[in-house]
């Protein structure tokens, strides 16, 4: 029944913009990612302009233009030295294409948090995004970023780059992965980050294994 559900809600979704108004538009978010895909070295060096936001005294803290107040990371300015590395030494990418199926996946995600505040992969209707991505007509090969917390293209991609308290960084090497070819992104409200964008990215389109 709660898939059942879910399948009635994603031709709705389908009709509706890519991201809800206000936020990051999966046109943006994407080309961001495409950025950071197609250039990693030239990426590195806006990380380098970010580098130097963290205070000296205390390199957990870092101020964002416009603010006055820090914002506190986990593993403070070390994450982005290590980014920074990692994308000097990193191997350039194809650009992914947007993905209608992956897009209305990623929404269901987003539209449930909107509500529940939940953190993570899981809804309510749908333990996996395999499960989600089937409700909306996909089927379950595909992986799944999401990022709390921030409202600009730049911000967003950004977070998912450093992957600040992440061991493995797993988000970084998911942007990277070299099977990926398409992407569907949904950013909206949180009830309790304020902001997310979520991201399904698969080798097939709607995560559907087609020969080749």
């Amino acid at each position: 029944m709660r898939a059942l559900r879910l399948a009635v809600l994603a031709p709705i979704i389908a009709l509706l913009p890519a991201s809800a108004p206000g936020y990051p538009s999966a046109a943006e978010i994407l080309g961001e990612i495409n950025r950071l895909r197609t250039n990693p070295v030239g990426y590195a060096r806006s990380l380098e302009d970010y580098r130097r936001l963290f205070d000296p005294r205390d390199q957990r803290l870092y101020t964002m233009p416009g603010e006055t107040l820090p914002r506190l990371s986990i593993d403070g300015a070390a994450a982005v030295d290590e980014a920074i590395t990692a994308l000097r030494r990193q191997s350039p990418r194809i650009p992914l294409d947007v993905d209608s199926t992956l897009t209305r996946t990623a929404r269901l995600l987003a539209d449930d948090q909107a509500i529940t505040g939940a953190i993570g992969h899981r809804t309510a209707q749908a333990p996996t995004p395999g499960d989600r991505s089937k409700a909306a007509s996909g089927d379950i090969y595909l992986t799944e970023a999401v990022s709390y917390g921030f409202t600009s293209p730049e911000d967003v991609v950004r977070q998912l780059v450093i992957d600040d308290g992440v061991p493995g960084r797993g988000h970084r090497r998911t942007l990277f992965s070299p099977e990926l070819r398409f992407a569907g992104v949904w950013c909206g409200p949180h009830a309790r980050r304020a902001a997310m964008c979520a991201i399904d990215l698969s080798a097939w389109r709607g995560g559907r294994p087609t020969a080749e």
